[in-house]
């Protein structure tokens, strides 16, 4: 894009004068207009120069003074004046103002023409967009010959540096891999390698230069420019210029531009056979949980096959994910996207030696490996609860911070038979943990206590039955009991002390008594009676277990 300094050294302007605002004589320009209306600032686009014989303006300076901040915040060019006919000269206090902003007021002879002015500058504008064009598919061109000849992102860092000057480095984010032209990109300190050159450092600033194609410059010890690579609105990589030989200059946008589109498509071709891997890798986890003749050494041979290491010992975790709207302006992404999201990048977050995948019932699994000499509860709680973290960071990345992480943990057993006992055991900490405790829990197997047992299928039938039988005249009538029911929970949590009961739930111990005795004249009972209590205590044990969604006693 041609800038007004070079527009001024045009023959067209050459009897022209920069009279105010010198500062900004370096901004680019676009197109050229003609206006005499004082409102004209509404509709411009930017990068405009303006031409005017300055009528608007007559006997007006002080509208003048006040239409040099909108074409500041239009980003116009500049402003070109004609002398001598509406204005004789440029007020001081408009000089003053466009100096301050960095607005250029060129001062244009009298005797020119707009045509002489317009033409030959929109000439010169639109030649230099054809040889732009021309250069764009040149490097289009280009780029697409290095992916049919079975070029990989390597190949087309090394051929943008032609176009650029500098080193590059592309980075795909699903593998966090990089791929650079140079061999000595720097690794900054504190930070992972690839991420450290996308990110900004502690000591290092971010500014945007561009905002379509989305192009920033990081500022400190190491200069880079950044540039996103996605596709579909999704973000899967960036292209990082190392400032390095020279500065990021204009003409670097074009290429870095055709660039993104054909990385993009390299990467999306790269996912797909990783997304092919990733199907084998999901069978190869729901034989291992499903099929009891898959032994260890056929295990370990299938996974070596597919890019898994797998070990003895692993603590087994389950995962899925609940979805509540809550925003209207960030479209909800389906659950099977978002854990495609997840298994893409989970790479990038986790060390090697953590497996992942889908089992039969698509929820997402992961095998955490576990050193025997340091197995501690201390630690397994550790990784569940960094796992959650990390996982809510790519949701984030998603713009799906209201979807709910569940999250159950089997215990550690020894050895490849326990990954299949660990794994029954994460499914039902998953399971029952989204019953008891609800929505974005983490439920470790270990402490669900009767829970295990209630849960289980061969007695759920009768655990119903006699649930009903006990707490069914309570909860019949939901809306007037829910009173009652609170109560008798806080009662037998309390050993059936009247006062603390009181205590506890802030009433008078008369009301108390008042609704123990109403508890039991509808169920039955005598709260005396040890059988009676502990049937009752165990029957609410049961009541998130046969909940419903509409019950308010959840």
């Amino acid at each position: 894009m041609i800038t007004l300094r070079e527009i001024m050294n045009m023959p067209c302007l050459s009897r022209a004068q920069v009279i105010a605002g010198a500062s900004g004589i370096d901004r680019h320009v676009s197109s050229v207009t003609v206006t005499d209306v004082p409102d004209f600032y509404q509709w411009l686009r930017g990068n405009e120069f303006i031409l005017t014989t300055g009528f608007a303006f007559q006997g007006n300076a002080e509208s003048l003074v006040k239409s040099i901040p909108f074409l500041k915040e239009a980003n116009v060019s500049g402003l070109g004046i004609k002398f001598n006919r509406y204005l004789t000269q440029l007020p001081d206090t408009v000089a003053t103002v466009a100096d301050e902003l960095g607005v250029p007021i060129i001062s244009i002879p009298y005797e020119c023409s707009w045509t002489d002015i317009i033409n030959p500058i929109m000439t010169e504008i639109i030649n230099l967009q054809a040889a732009q064009l021309e250069r764009s598919n040149h490097i289009r061109k280009q780029l697409i010959e290095q992916v049919l000849g079975h070029g990989g992102l390597l190949e087309i860092a090394r051929l943008l540096v032609n176009f650029v000057q500098n080193p590059v480095a592309i980075i795909d984010l699903a593998s966090n891999q990089l791929f650079s032209s140079y061999s000595n990109m720097p690794i900054l300190t504190g930070t992972d390698p690839v991420s450290g050159l996308y990110l900004p450092g502690k000591d290092e600033a971010l500014t945007v230069i561009q905002e379509i194609p989305k192009i920033s410059r990081i500022r400190g010890s190491n200069p880079r420019v950044i540039v996103p690579i996605e596709a579909l609105h999704t973000k899967t990589g960036y292209i990082v210029l190392l400032e390095k030989n020279r500065p990021f200059c204009p003409e670097d946008i074009i290429p870095l531009e055709q660039a993104t589109i054909v990385a993009a498509l390299e990467i999306e071709k790269m996912e797909e056979h990783r997304k092919a891997k990733r199907n084998l890798r999901h069978n190869l986890l729901r034989q291992m949980f499903e099929d009891d003749s898959f032994s260890y050494n056929m295990a370990k041979m299938s996974f070596q096959e597919v890019g898994w290491e797998l070990g003895e010992h692993y603590v087994v975790t389950a995962i899925d994910i609940h979805i509540e709207p809550k925003n209207p302006a960030h479209p909800m992404r389906s659950i099977w996207e978002i854990k495609e999201y997840i298994l893409r990048n989970f790479s990038r977050l986790f060390t090697s030696g953590v497996i992942i995948g889908l089992d039969g019932g698509q929820r997402l699994i992961v095998l955490h490996p576990i050193n025997l000499e340091r197995n501690t509860n201390a630690e397994l709680d550790l990784f569940t609860k960094e796992l959650k973290s990390k996982l809510s960071y790519l949701l984030k990345e998603m713009g799906q911070e209201t979807a709910f992480l569940n999250i159950g943990t089997g215990r550690f057993h020894e050895g490849y038979k326990g990954i299949h006992i660990a794994y029954k055991e994460a499914i039902q900490a998953l399971t029952i943990g989204l019953r008891i405790f609800g929505q974005d829990h983490i439920t470790h197997f270990s402490e669900l206590g009767l829970y295990r047992i209630f849960h289980h299928e061969a007695i759920r039938s009768e655990l119903e039955l006699f649930f009903q039988e006990m707490l069914n005249p309570l909860i019949s009538n939901q809306k007037e009991n829910k009173e009652l029911l609170e109560t008798l929970r806080v009662f037998l949590e309390t050993g059936g002390n009247y006062r603390l009961t009181a205590k506890k739930l802030f009433l008078h111990h008369n009301t108390v008594r008042y609704r123990i005795e109403s508890v039991e004249k509808l169920c039955n009972v005598d709260l005396k009676n040890d059988n009676d209590r502990l049937n009752l205590a165990i029957s609410l044990k049961l009541l998130p277990l046969f909940k419903t969604a509409d019950d308010p006693f959840v």
